[in-house]
């Protein structure tokens, strides 16, 4: 599965504490290895470069690139830095792991929607590899499913209300239409994140899941922050596009 640097960064956070991620953010990859002059480059991979190599041509050569330690070569390529004295080989682990489970777990999404469990049940499992409040809404802007609900609901009427009654205020629907946001909704393929919405202050992850063109659902990730990139819209990206296939596959199957 491919994960955003940023994503990744994020995740060793959890690790480290003091990461940072530079340069493309978005730019993605689906394995790490550790940094070895002359080896044939995987343009997929991110390369845990070595205590001493400090070489900017060579590192320039690389798609991704993970740094340890106090200080950091100036190179231009996407890079997360651990500003720890941290073992590049533990590094690689850990980043590995965050790949691995990711990984793992959208190949469970897998079988059990192949399994035809309900995918309420399964977007459930996003509670396994996102800590963020999520909900999982039908194409009528109804709660399938919805995490973490005793703190939404502190947290604002809004969510409140979703929980209580299984939908939105009636404001909140008519803001997102009047605004032109729900259309923006229901036009983007890939997930993003929302930082200007009319109808919520905090920023969201969306990820809208759609089969040959129409809307079958809706996820999102509450942002508990103000900071975007706490969004984690990867995950989203991967669920959403799991249901969507199985729709698909599931709608060739009964066809005449």
């Amino acid at each position: 599965m491919e994960l955003t640097i940023n994503f990744i960064a994020r995740k060793l956070q959890d690790s480290y504490g003091n990461v940072i991620a530079y340069n493309d953010l978005q730019k993605s990859f689906s394995s790490c290895r550790i940094l070895k002059p002359g080896q044939v480059i995987d343009n997929t991979a991110l390369y845990v470069v070595p205590a001493g190599c400090d070489d900017i041509d060579l590192l320039n050569q690389y798609p991704g690139l993970i740094l340890t330690g106090p200080s950091w070569p100036l190179v231009n390529v996407p890079l997360i830095w651990i500003k720890d004295d941290v073992d590049p080989l533990e590094a690689l682990a850990k980043t590995l792991d965050i790949i691995e489970t990711l990984t793992l777990w959208s190949g469970e999404i897998s079988k059990l929607l192949l399994d035809h469990v309900p995918t309420e049940k399964v977007a459930a499992l996003l509670s396994e590899v996102t800590t963020n409040p999520f909900v999982y809404l039908d194409n009528s802007l109804h709660v399938r499913y919805m995490s973490q609900s005793d703190y939404l609901d502190k947290y604002s009427r809004k969510w409140k209300s979703l929980k209580t009654t299984g939908s939105f205020e009636t404001e909140t629907l008519a803001t997102l239409i009047s605004s032109g946001e729900l259309d923006r909704i229901n036009n983007s393929a890939k997930a993003w994140v929302c930082t200007d919405s009319k109808a919520f202050v905090m920023p969201m992850g969306l990820k809208t899941i759609m089969c040959d063109d129409n809307v079958y659902g809706y996820l999102m990730t509450v942002g508990c922050s103000q900071n975007p990139a706490l969004c984690e819209i990867e995950p989203l990206e991967a669920l959403g596009n799991l249901i969507s296939r199985f729709i698909g596959h599931s709608r060739a199957n009964i066809m005449p």
